[in-house]
């Protein structure tokens, strides 16, 4: 998940959260709806590929400069908020080719989507 322009790695180890920053520096703490989605993964046996991340809210505003990081780091698959579905408009067009943009609007609406598979 990403939390502004920090990227981070939340892992379920021996039924314990585990989050992982991947340049150490800052701490995670707007991590509850990755929190979430790992926990109905583990409930459901199922996981994630590493190159999927899932945006918070905190993100709207600076969704094109996010998206960018996500690149940077490897992403391949990206479920962002609704709300800031808008900011693609004025956004580099390569953004949206690059990725697997996927948007939720609320909590349960993401749920829905990534077990839609």
């Amino acid at each position: 998940f990403m939390e502004e322009q920090t990227p981070f790695k939340i892992s379920l180890i021996n039924n314990e959260i585990v989050i992982d920053n991947f340049d150490t520096s800052a701490e995670a703490n707007d991590y509850a709806l990755a929190e979430m989605i790992v926990n109905e993964l583990a409930q459901k046996n199922k996981s994630f590929d590493e190159s999927t991340v899932i945006l918070p809210e905190s993100v709207i505003g600076n969704l094109p400069l996010t998206l960018e990081q996500c690149i940077g780091e490897g992403a391949k698959k990206v479920y962002g908020p609704w709300k800031s579905m808008m900011e693609l408009l004025n956004a580099p067009p390569y953004l949206q080719t690059k990725l697997q943009l996927d948007f939720y609007k609320t909590e349960e609406h993401l749920l829905e989507r990534v077990f839609k598979e």
